[in-house]
């Protein structure tokens, strides 16, 4: 029970009366925290200027005429966070979507950039949506709804918002719905660099945007405005699709099956197809579930530029292609240093680095440190390395982690953000330009 500091009214610590809520007392303010600090109930007195009252409830009841949610005073609780080269987004506890950083790209509608998060436009289609995924990349973003659409914003200069146009508006366009996708809803997405894939409620993917590489897995490579049902007639015949590869790939796309294996395509310069070859491909291939991962299945995957990383059955990490620990055309297990005898719950892919969550909280990252990302304080860049767990992350662990080209930004223990890295644009969101090697707190929501 938090007693309340509201100005020099007056102000008493009682009970929660079981649940049920706090009668009004002239002259008093009630409040006290719940659900881990993300919420508050205070009952005001004409004494403080206003007989309005507030409660939050999973229901959003409102009562007595002046019953509303409010969020608890500094709290900023976020579900997850997802990073772009120069900006990053998120999505709060109210279902509500936010981004901070460079121009263009934050979907708000103006075109201008933000220090601190600011909303996503929700005056246009996603008025009155409640978003349950975000994922960004290169320069866009595409979010997920809880009615099983997607709407993307940013950038599109070769088709990855999949709106069936060129056109890169600064506010939520929707996923072109007709065509393959007719009758369907989106159940995952998934942003790349230059291309876009989701999964449907056929179970099936789909994908849209730059296909030189073959990313968009149709068998042929060339580019689609609008979402391309990925083959199915070979290795992915008879299967359906659980997960796709969140990161910041290039040119390939990887998933994993109802057989819970992994399958990739598209540019695999550095065999980050896994499939022991380094021939591009633009249908499915299958990753090579031999060697070190024989008897194993995947639990989930990323994929960078030029490399895919996976936690399989066991916690244990396994990446392929280049800046992967070990790099190979085939999956190697990552053990290296720091990683040795530790187990992983999170995973996630920048350009040319790699971060995970251990079984402890903690975090770690190896590959390319050249603009701070890993949060190690140094810009040295190799083997896995600690994230710096002291300072604005003393005391907490990490709940999930997003990784781009030269930031990171991670959602703690307090569910609030923290991000680390490169600023010119304002994308760590603390309100600043200035560079940090180590996580900082993101700015509270507005």
């Amino acid at each position: 029970m938090d007693k309340a500091t509201n100005g020099t009214y007056p102000s008493s610590e009682v009970t929660a009366n079981g649940g049920r809520g706090l009668s009004k007392s002239t002259g008093t303010i009630y409040q006290y925290t719940v659900d881990g600090d993300n919420y508050y109930l205070s009952a005001t007195s004409t004494a403080a200027g206003s007989s309005a009252s507030y409660i939050s409830s999973v229901t959003g009841t409102v009562m007595d005429g002046v019953w509303s949610e409010h969020l608890a005073p500094g709290q900023s609780p976020w579900q997850r966070v997802a990073v772009g080269d120069y900006h990053a987004c998120g999505i709060g506890s109210n279902g509500l979507g936010y981004c901070w950083g460079a121009s263009n790209r934050i979907g708000n509608n103006t075109g201008a950039g933000s220090l601190v998060p600011t909303p996503i436009y929700t005056s246009g289609p996603l008025n009155g949506k409640t978003l349950v995924d975000i994922r960004a990349s290169q320069d866009h973003t595409c979010a997920l709804t809880s009615e099983g659409l997607a709407y993307c914003w940013g950038s599109n200069n070769q088709g990855w918002l999949g709106n069936n146009t060129t056109s890169g508006p600064d506010s939520p366009t929707s996923l072109y719905m007709t065509g393959a996708l007719n009758g369907l809803t989106i159940k995952k997405i998934a942003s790349q660099y230059y291309h876009g894939c989701v999964v449907a409620s056929d179970d099936n993917v789909y994908c849209f945007g730059r296909n030189v590489e073959g990313q968009l897995g149709n068998g042929n490579n060339t580019q689609s405005n609008a979402p391309v049902a990925v083959d199915r007639s070979g290795v992915l015949s008879g299967k359906t699709v659980k997960m796709i590869a969140d990161g910041r790939s290039y040119a390939h796309t990887c998933v994993i099956a109802s057989d819970n294996k992994g399958y990739c395509w598209g540019w695999n310069y550095a065999g980050q197809l896994g499939n022991s070859s380094a021939v591009d491909s633009n249908v499915p291939v299958a990753v090579n579930m031999t060697g070190v991962l024989s008897g194993k299945t995947l639990k989930t995957i990323v994929s960078g530029q030029g490399h895919t990383c996976a936690i399989a059955t066991d916690d244990l990490l396994y990446c392929w292609g280049n800046y992967a620990v070990g790099s190979s055309t085939s999956p190697a297990a990552v053990t290296t240093g720091l990683l040795s005898g530790k187990t992983f719950t999170f995973l996630a892919a920048g350009e040319n680095s790699t971060c995970a969550i251990a079984s402890s909280g903690s975090a770690y990252c190896w590959g390319q440190n050249n603009g701070g990302q890993f949060g190690d304080g140094t810009t040295t860049g190799g083997n896995p390395t600690a994230v710096d767990m002291t300072g604005a992350l003393s005391g907490k662990t990490l709940r999930s982690i997003a990784t781009c080209s030269t930031h990171t930004c991670a959602v703690a223990s307090d569910n609030k953000a923290y991000c680390w890295g490169q600023n010119n644009a304002g994308q760590l969101g603390d309100n600043s330009t200035s560079v940090s090697l180590v996580p900082v707190a993101t700015t509270t929501l507005p």
